[in-house]
């Protein structure tokens, strides 16, 4: 590579920095100007849409005059592919109006995933470590002042200035649209938090970031997310799996305040604060826990499922998935769910314009083509991350560990929440960053122009 284009990668590397820094404040300042003011409902799509296209125009320009490179052709090829895919369902949409903007309030139509396309790919061209970090950094920050924004809605705080549509539910809902939503962007900090936390070098960030992580997940349990808490167990349990596999290499257990030791401390100190937390806040979550393994054993077992099963998204997926058969090439059209659903089958208690289960609802409105795009794009990242993590091993190259080991968790958080629940505008553009990042690094094989 020549100065030139060591110049125009460092230029545009820094672009696309600032451009994903602007996307994280924008997004949730855009949804409370909407809560504040009661209008300018197209500020989210317009800021994610206008953020895009300077993220697309700096990609190219890097591109063209060599200063940025794809490691692997794998990810830009895939990602054209999705694309070409979008375009045709689109085309062949049952309402080609509502597939390229979206449906209203949604807003998920062609146009958003090509912008989340977008923030993928110049997520994943970065490939410098101080960067990516400085952007999780940014990222933790901006979330533990969304929780504690959070936390001044559960608890009536600064009541003039924070604003709460679900008050009579008792649950957080933040900035991000509702409870659920809130539930999954906290699910991301959850999984970066645990791996800053644990991973980190000096004791002081340990402390700093075991204190976020606490934040986190007091903020995920009090938005009332079963679909946050499924995502979140599954953290956890591939959090112990990763500390197991790897701990020879972190045998830091002598130190006064390892990460060992705090965690042992946190375990103990959380328990208590839950089951505390659980009966002062009169929370449901293990009542709904019972009935929800209960819903899930009828659908397993051919029972009775109802409207109400599986908190409104059992009988969704069951009558969803007998549309395949018309649906299975091109899908419905993207953000059509709806429309297909209910031509269908009837309206009962509401108008499920999403299937609850974003694995679903792509195979409903763009296909099965599609889907398995989405799904080996997440295969061979979650790959090829787990190689790279043993490379790191072999070669005793921690110094950022934290940091992908981070983005490792929360990917596979986020995954597993989507079961149980939809993309939204307010949170998929982080998810799509964090896994840009991701795979940036998963697929770091030697360039030839370095």
């Amino acid at each position: 590579m020549s100065d030139l284009q060591r110049y125009i990668s460092n230029i545009c590397q820094h672009f696309i920095f600032i451009l994903l820094i602007g996307l994280m404040l924008f997004i949730p300042a855009s949804h409370y100007l909407i809560l504040a003011a009661g209008n300018y409902y197209n500020a989210i799509q317009n800021c994610i849409y206008a953020i895009s296209l300077l993220l697309f125009i700096t990609m190219i320009f890097g591109v063209v005059l060599g200063g940025l490179r794809f490691n692997a052709k794998f990810i830009p090829v895939l990602i054209c592919l999705m694309t070409v895919l979008a375009i045709l369902s689109t085309i062949r949409s049952i309402n080609p109006n509502t597939s390229i903007w979206g449906t209203n309030g949604r807003f998920e139509g062609l146009f958003m995933l090509l912008s989340y396309y977008t923030i993928f790919l110049s997520s994943a061209i970065l490939n410098d470590d101080k960067l990516r970090l400085n952007l999780i950094r940014t990222f933790l920050f901006i979330g533990v002042v969304h929780s504690l924004y959070g936390l001044c809605q559960r608890f009536d705080l600064f009541e003039n200035i924070v604003i709460d549509r679900y008050a009579s539910y008792h649950a957080i809902s933040g900035v991000a649209g509702n409870p659920n939503f809130m539930g999954t962007y906290t699910v991301l900090l959850c999984g970066l938090a645990s791996a800053f936390f644990y991973f980190s070098k000096t004791i002081k960030e340990r402390i700093i970031y075991l204190i976020c992580l606490i934040l986190f997940l007091l903020t995920m349990i009090l938005t009332d997310a079963m679909s946050a808490l499924f995502g979140t167990c599954i953290m956890i349990i591939v959090f112990f799996v990763y500390l197991f596999m790897t701990r020879k290499q972190y045998s830091n257990y002598s130190e006064p305040f390892s990460s060992f030791k705090l965690l042992l401390v946190a375990l103990v100190v959380g328990i208590f604060g839950l089951f505390s937390l659980l009966l002062l806040t009169d929370n449901n979550y293990i009542e709904q826990i019972i009935v929800m393994f209960e819903d899930l054993k009828n659908l397993l077992t051919g029972g009775e499922i109802t409207v109400e099963s599986g908190a409104r998204r059992f009988l969704v997926w069951k009558e969803s998935l007998t549309l395949v058969p018309t649906y299975w090439l091109s899908g419905s059209g993207p953000d059509t769910f709806g429309e297909a659903y209910h031509a269908v089958f009837p309206v009962r208690d509401e108008f499920f314009n999403k299937a609850h289960n974003e694995y679903i609802q792509i195979l409903i409105t763009q296909g099965i083509p599609v889907l398995l795009c989405y799904l080996t794009l997440y295969f061979y990242t979650i790959k090829k991350s787990i190689n790279e993590f043993k490379r790191m091993y072999l070669k005793k190259d921690l110094k950022f560990d934290y940091l992908y080991i981070g983005l490792f968790i929360a990917v596979i958080g986020y995954l597993f929440q989507a079961i149980f629940n939809i993309s939204v505008i307010d949170v998929a553009p982080f998810f799509w960053m964090i896994l840009g990042l991701l795979s940036g690094w998963a697929w770091n094989k030697p360039s030839r122009f370095v």
